[in-house]
């Protein structure tokens, strides 16, 4: 590389990490209402809350064990949207008169999506201190996103705009924001997603497949030990990986030869599926009582006598509401999801530039079948654990959202970057600090 290279590259690394950087700390701003909030979110905050003070103590809950005292003072003080906030004394609380009987219903969740919780934790704070110092911790899942994602664009060799795009669109979109702004572990969505696409990046293809499947293993299982359901970034990739090799003209020898160009894939889904089955077994054979006990008593409002076609579809629509917040009144969001989602499945079903590669649309018909296979799965998993009926939750998909930013960055044209890059995402943003109630 000549002088002139090294200088385009040194510009380049220098650009990139201030964009990063910028659109990092704008995440963590527009996160500030909802982070200085002293009432708990409705998506469990509480009980994640309770996982982290159990981490502090070096302690992993197990089934049946009861809620910490920190964490039951804080919903007695605080509240939620469904609880009114009661006395807040120092007293000693007796669980069994909480939701769920008390016991420490997020058993399931693997640690390391808490870890940054714990760090910044302060349980022997009031409580309201208490919980804004946990909230922090969602910061550090925001800045380690931006940082995998630049490592992405740099493995890629991304102009800066196409960072931008990165950046942008899972960064600033809303169901991350609010992620990072409370206690729970899909604030680490993003960054296991970008994960996910930097080994894709860095090792599908290269020679020595047993080293990329080790590190690709290595890889799955931090992705699973984050949460299980973020096993879909995976499995999203390997489909794609798989499809890009257009596997119905191989003969048996190149289809062996694929199978080793996906090594670190297949490494990286096997890792993120076993390691979280292993972690379902431990905590089972740990449990204090069965875990469908604990289950039941969270989730029987919702029993039902059969499966509810409805709800696969209440969940596809979730899901694809990626850049849309909770609350209803978003105008500006809505057109950035709507022109988003339009550039994806544009690549899949419509006849695209000829410089739109096979890989790219193997790779976004990948994760639209991720998503609708998300969106099946889950209420059909629930009915047979418990006949529960409940659908897909919209932030599930946040691990997709790097691997959905990918498709629109190798397919859109330079205006399209820069209206789903920056002009949508700078105006959804100023909406929001306008009208914080996202």
């Amino acid at each position: 590389m000549g002088r002139s290279g090294r200088r385009a590259r040194l510009a380049w690394w220098v650009g990139a990490c201030a964009l990063a950087a910028v659109v990092a700390l704008v995440s963590i701003l527009l996160g500030g209402h909802r982070r200085d909030d002293p009432s708990l979110d409705v998506l469990d905050e509480w009980a994640h809350y309770a996982y982290v003070v159990d981490l502090q103590h070096h302690h992993i809950p197990a089934w049946g064990d009861p809620q910490n005292q920190p964490a039951l003072r804080l919903f007695d003080c605080l509240g939620n949207g469904f609880y009114k906030p009661g006395e807040c004394d120092g007293r000693t609380r007796e669980a069994s008169r909480f939701p769920t009987g008390g016991s420490s219903y997020e058993a399931q969740q693997p640690p390391l999506g808490y870890l940054p919780y714990a760090l910044t934790a302060q349980p022997g704070a009031a409580p309201a201190a208490a919980l804004a110092a946990a909230r922090k911790g969602g910061r550090i899942w925001t800045v380690a996103a931006a940082v995998l994602l630049l490592a992405v664009a740099a493995v890629e060799g991304l102009p800066l705009i196409a960072l931008a795009v990165l950046e942008t669109t899972c960064l600033l979109g809303p169901v991350h924001v609010h992620a990072a702004a409370t206690v729970n572990n899909d604030a680490a969505g993003v960054a296991a997603g970008a994960l996910a696409l930097l080994v894709a990046a860095a090792l599908r293809g290269r020679r020595r497949p047993l080293l990329g499947f080790a590190i690709g293993l290595g890889a799955g299982v931090v992705i699973g030990m984050l949460k299980g359901v973020f096993v879909v970034a995976p499995f999203a990739l390997v489909l794609a990986g798989l499809l890009a090799e257009r596997p119905w003209t191989l003969s048996a020898a190149a289809g062996r030869d694929a199978l080793r160009r996906n090594a670190a894939l297949l490494g990286m889904l096997a890792g993120a599926a076993g390691s979280y089955l292993g972690w379902i077994v431990w905590q089972d054979a740990r449990a204090r009582v069965s875990s469908s006990i604990v289950l039941h008593l969270l989730l029987d409002a919702t029993r039902t006598d059969h499966l509810h076609p409805s709800s696969m579809v209440r969940g596809l629509a979730a899901l694809m509401s990626l850049l849309v917040p909770y609350s209803p009144d978003a105008p500006v969001h809505h057109i950035w999801n709507i022109a988003f989602l339009g550039a994806v499945v544009a690549v899949v079903v419509l006849r695209t530039r000829s410089d739109v590669t096979w890989g790219t649309r193997a790779l976004a018909g990948a994760t639209v079948v991720a998503m609708v296979t998300l969106a099946a799965g889950w209420p059909v998993v629930n009915y047979v654990q418990g006949h529960w009926d409940l659908h897909a939750e919209t932030r599930y998909a946040l691990p997709l959202l790097p691997v959905l930013a990918m498709v629109v960055v190798r397919s859109a044209e330079r205006f399209g970057m820069l209206l789903l890059g920056l002009v949508l995402p700078a105006s959804a943003a100023a909406w929001q600090i306008a009208t914080p109630t996202v």
